[in-house]
């Protein structure tokens, strides 16, 4: 309990915080709860010397006291304030924790079977915003406690309670997920999600938490908002917060559908405009055993041959050699009553009222059984005497004569084994008695299976010792459950996460709740399969198996219409799959017998637990639990050639901290996308230049997210037009005028009555322009000194030299600076060269390519040079794209030894989210272009961190501190030096191969932090390198003009054996001439491989066969220093 101290700081925040708060008689409560807890106190002491008299005595005085409080707070309420923000209507009333009775809690303590040790004094009530008041919920407490009761015992903080004071802010992601369940059923859940995006999932126990409103802009659909939830953070951390403004729901997760939980959960998931897991729809197709078993079946999964009955089914299931199906209709009762029977005990034994989740009516059935039915099958009516007959064609069946048969209901009301019964071999009556029994407890959209019982392994004979401890032998009357676990991931592949057993005998039903947890290896050795190889392939053929399953959902699911699916957003992401072992003929397999949809990750967490636990009090002689995550193939592979789904490298057994989430940590990421992608839809961003050719994927990707693009663009003719929301056409050419331009763009569209979410540029030479518009519009950007400072290369290489400010905890920034000098006129030029020594670079100030770079090596050099660059290229038509809008003035650098990277950053508020190497070849001197790259990089883990450091630094010091940047830096013997920084997303090949690698969509991410959103990066390291090469007009034409090596080129598209990027367009291509002193890449040709010496392998084969290796562009020369 609260002590009066804490009890008066809480009146006082709320003294402080809000004026209208008024209590009359505190000195009165804090005298009555010091009695309290004097009498606690007095209780205690009692119970040591086992005085159990004395004891209810104070208890009784206690209960007293207790209630004159409460009749006080009652009768002191104050007059309530209504206010209205943002559409809500809000009542201001103080908030503060309601005492509850000794009963009470003694009533709590056992429903949750434990002993309070955390503070229960806390505002489980309504939320304020509602003007409710406290209001005593038993179910809610229990919740509550439950959860408490299970962040103790694992280590974790108890739960803060600040919902005294609403909270406005939100994560930076605004991701918000809500998930309404008890919290024994989402463990795993919430601390996952809380570890990788802290503050986003929000617990929410009662229904009054959660406000569903129509959505303003789209008729028929719903918004849900967030009142009052448990939040959680990193850590294990949570807190109970109030939220005002409501937080607006991004992504819903719902576990009161019923089943031996509250139901008010389907009423709130209909019609909702949010992504949803698996809602009520879904849920009954995926726990629909013969639909899902004549589907496994599709696909290649086993299961037990099947006889099934079917009342009023939901969705058409024809027969096939191992399911036989017939449809059932009620006409007579018999016997016996349906109500009453122990088919309504859930799987924990408690008793529930199953509600209906089905479309159709819920049948009334009054005293009496049911006897004659009809059975339909392929139009053929038949009588009750026709089942009988299946029941005794189906057993007498070769295949099934000498079997063991298992008869179960199945349905929505039935799970946790309930109602299975065994029967021997040739037990025909028993089991027709079986399934007349059943027809009597089934509901419409239920069905009664006859099967085959799955035998188990063999157990084998133990052949060593490990560790000299005999391993058990299994016995030949056991048998084991395989519950394989599979998540769909944030690309949409699904991900068997991790695979939970138990051992049982197989005399009788086995499920979770009458098992202990433990892994599939240690199983397997438990029946004596020692190889571990074979081991391996039981595992890998269970991985496969599930992913195949879930993926015939995913595909299932794209079929359907939103209203069938149960929401827009409604897609099942998670289901557990229920095994068992058996063998024929030396070989073990798995044999699916069921799929449960997303409530199936208790026992997941169990074992995770278990895991954890052992290792956090166990010293285990330097060794590790048993892999508790087996990884499905070799750490850079891809799974078996007959499975399209592949391996995640974080699904193998993780570090000891990290152990808790994992079963659902795919989940998790495809949560969080989806919620970001809702985020993006429908945002009007503004995109200033619509850039050339090899930007041509910006604004069909765009589309795609959903976002409506308002492009302004100085060509009117330019192809982008036809692709955008609105097209604005203002000359935007000459950047000397970005400042009067960006006047204009905002002046343009306020006539328009054209309001933007955010501003970008994807075309360097708009970096300036683009920072200013977003610095009018008030939008999340850059300021303009910053963007212009890094489209000036001598102004960035002078700044950080001179800068003597540094990062407290990472390298001086000098130390990334290099020589350099600018030059607007040949009178500059002496000066330049005491500046830098010889030999140099001579580049073009504002360009952001390699195009007028030169090498020079004397004083007379530097004045050629800089006299033919800056008369060939003075204005924007000599040559776009390269800054001459600005200037045509250079730059003379120093030249610079070592390995060439570029560095992708993507960063919000000044804060790094993500950074991905690009590894460079040496260039074809003369010329300083590009002509070959790999990723990831393979500098060593130190170098790769100070590149990062380097990059992130260079970056922030100069002012750029939202967005998605390019910076070219050179690694030297001293550490990397700068070299360029491109104020926007990299370019050419750069987007398609980090979404290959890294699956992480830099355009993506430029968009969102541009409508102040920070992107959610997945950190998943790359499995496989990228290698590609330059091609260039003068050499590579033939390979896009000549037919017969285009038709060689397609082929190798089309087997997947290369990635081919078009960098200019054809007609481009045809138009240029055969030679130019600025000549740039038109195209790039890739491959990929598991390791750099099969890449490299790879590319040079491939340059060879389309002759794109000549003796004037060595590319085995290039790519030998990967």
């Amino acid at each position: 309990m609260a002590d009066s101290t804490s009890y008066q700081e809480n009146i006082h925040q709320h003294e402080k915080n809000a004026d209208y708060i008024e209590i009359h008689s505190l000195a009165k409560q804090v005298e009555d709860m010091d009695t309290k807890e004097k009498y606690e106190k007095e209780v205690d002491k009692d119970k040591d010397i086992d005085n159990d008299k004395d004891v209810d005595d104070n208890e009784k005085e206690v209960n007293e006291n207790v209630k004159n409080i409460s009749t006080t707070e009652k009768n002191d309420k104050t007059n309530q304030e209504v206010e209205r923000i943002d559409g809500f209507e809000v009542n201001c009333i103080p908030l503060y924790g309601v005492e509850k009775t000794a009963d009470q809690e003694a009533s709590q303590n056992c429903k949750t079977g434990m002993r309070v040790m955390w503070n229960t004094e806390v505002n489980v009530g309504d939320p304020a915003i509602l003007g409710n008041g406290y209001q005593v919920d038993n179910a809610i407490e229990v919740f509550y406690n439950t959860l408490q009761y299970i962040l103790y015992v694992t280590g974790f903080p108890e739960t803060e309670d600040r919902s005294a004071m609403p909270r406005l802010a939100i994560n930076k992601e605004k991701v918000v997920v809500g998930v309404l369940s008890p919290a024994e059923d989402c463990m795993a859940l919430l601390l996952e999600c809380g570890n990788q995006v802290p503050d986003s999932m929000h617990l929410i126990l009662k229904e009054s938490w959660v406000l569903k409103k129509p959505h303003k802009e789209k008729p028929g659909q719903f918004e849900l908002f967030i009142l009052k939830a448990i939040t959680c953070h990193k850590g294990g951390v949570t807190y109970l917060d109030e939220f005002n403004p409501p937080r607006k729901c991004t992504y819903l997760i719902n576990y009161f559908f019923g089943c031996g939980e509250p139901a008010w959960g389907n009423e709130m998931e209909k019609n909702l405009d949010i992504p949803i897991s698996s809602p009520i729809p879904l849920c009954n197709q995926v726990d629909d055993k013969v639909w899902m078993r004549y589907k496994m079946s599709r696909c290649g999964v086993a299961h037990p041959e099947t006889l099934a009955f079917r009342l009023a089914p939901q969705r058409f299931v024809p027969s096939i050699d191992t399911i036989r199906v017939f449809e059932v209709d009620r006409c007579m009762k018999r016997k016996k009553s349906q109500t009453g029977n122990s088919m309504q005990n859930d799987s924990r034994g408690n008793n529930s009222n199953m509600q209906n989740t089905s479309n159709g009516p819920v049948e009334s059935h009054p005293t009496g059984t049911f006897t004659a039915k009809h059975i339909e099958n392929g139009g053929v009516v038949c009588t009750h005497a026709a089942m009988e007959l299946e029941i005794r064609n189906f057993l007498n069946k070769p295949s099934i004569l000498n079997r063991k048969i298992v008869v179960k209901p199945a349905g929505p009301s039935h799970y946790g084994s309930i109602g299975v019964t065994f029967h021997d071999p040739g037990s025909i009556k028993s089991v027709i008695d079986a399934v007349e029994d059943l027809l009597d407890k089934i509901i419409d959209g239920e069905s009664i299976l006859v099967e085959t019982f799955v035998e188990p392994i063999n157990p084998r004979p133990v052949r060593g010792i490990s560790d000299n401890i005999k391993r058990s032998k299994g016995d030949s009357g056991l048998t084991c459950r395989v519950r394989a676990t599979a998540c769909k991931d944030f690309d949409g592949k699904p991900v068997c996460s991790i695979i939970t057993c138990g051992v049982a005998s197989k005399h009788a039903p086995v499920h979770g709740d009458n098992t202990v947890p433990q892994t599939l290896d240690t199983t397997l050795q438990t029946f004596g399969i020692s190889d571990p190889s074979v081991r391996r392939n039981i595992e890998q053929d269970v991985r496969k198996r599930t992913e195949d399953t879930l993926q015939t959902i995913i595909d299932e699911e794209k079929k359907m219409t939103a209203e069938q699916r149960g929401g827009i957003g409604g897609y099942t992401e998670i289901i557990g799959i229920d095994f068992f072992l058996t063998e024929k003929n030396g070989h073990i397999f798995p044999v699916a017998v069921e799929v449960n949809s997303h409530d199936c990750t208790v026992n997941c967490h169990m074992l995770e637990c278990l895991a954890d636990m052992v290792h956090q009090c166990t010293i285990l002689n330097g060794r590790v639990l048993s892999s508790v995550y087996q990884p499905s193939e070799k750490i850079s592979g891809v799974c078996s050639d007959k499975s399209s789904q592949y391996e995640r490298r974080d699904c193998v057994m993780p570090k000891v901290e990290e152990i808790f989430g994992q079963c659902v940590r795919p989940w998790v990421r495809t949560m969080l996308t989806r919620s970001q992608d809702y985020l993006l839809q429908d945002k009007m961003i503004l995109v200033i230049g619509a850039g050339g050719y090899s930007n041509k994927f910006i604004l069909p990707s765009a589309l795609e997210m959903g976002v409506k693009v308002v492009l302004v663009e100085s060509n009117p003719m330019h192809f982008a037009g036809n692709l955008v929301h609105r097209f604005i056409c203002i000359d935007i050419e000459n950047h000397k005028q970005d400042h009067s331009n960006a006047s204009i763009i905002v002046e343009t569209l306020g006539e328009e009555n054209i309001s933007v979410d955010g501003c970008l540029t994807f075309w360097e030479d708009c970096g300036p322009l683009a920072a200013l518009v977003s610095e009018l519009l008030q939008l999340k950007g850059n300021t303009y000194k910053a963007a212009y400072m890094a489209k000036m290369k001598s102004s960035t290489q002078a700044f950080l030299r001179g800068n003597p400010r540094s990062f407290p905890h990472l390298p001086f920034m000098f130390m990334f600076a290099c020589k350099s000098a600018c030059i607007t006129c040949e009178a500059d030029i002496p000066k330049a060269i005491k500046c830098v020594s010889f030999p140099a670079l001579l580049k073009l100030d504002y360009a952001s390519c390699a195009v007028g770079t030169k090498m020079v090596k004397c004083e007379d050099d530097v004045f050629n040079q800089y006299g033919y660059i800056t008369n060939t290229l003075r204005i924007n038509n000599d040559y776009h794209g390269i800054g001459l809008g600005f200037s045509n003035s250079m730059v003379l650098m120093e030249h610079l030894q070592g390995t060439d990277h570029t560095i992708d950053v993507v960063m919000f508020e000044m804060k790094l989210v993500a950074a991905l190497i690009t590894d460079i070849s040496p260039t074809n001197l003369p010329s300083y272009m590009e002509t070959s790259a790999m990723m990831p990089s393979a500098l060593n883990v130190d170098k790769q961190a100070q590149m990062v450091s380097a990059a992130f630094q260079c970056l922030s010091e100069i002012g750029l501190s939202n967005g998605v940047f390019n910076v070219q830096m050179k690694m030297t013997h001293t550490g990397p030096k700068l070299i360029d920084i491109n104020a926007r997303t990299g370019s050419l090949y750069i987007r398609d191969w980090v979404k290959r690698l890294y699956h992480i969509d830099l355009m993506k991410c430029a968009l969102m932090v541009s409508c102040g959103v920070r992107p959610y990066i997945r950190l998943l390291p790359p499995s496989e390198y990228i290698m590609g090469v330059m091609l260039i007009p003068s050499l590579h034409k033939h390979v896009i003009l000549d037919n017969v090596i285009r038709m060689v080129l397609e082929g190798m598209q089309s087997r997947g054996e290369v990635i081919f990027t078009m960098l200019e367009s054809e007609e481009d291509l045809l138009h240029q001439c055969d030679k130019t002193d600025y000549e740039q890449p038109y195209a790039n040709i890739a491959v990929r491989a598991p390791t750099i010496d099969e890449a490299r392998k790879k590319a040079h084969a491939v340059c060879k066969k389309l002759g794109i290796e000549t003796s004037s562009y060595k590319v085995s020369e290039f790519i030998k220093l990967f």
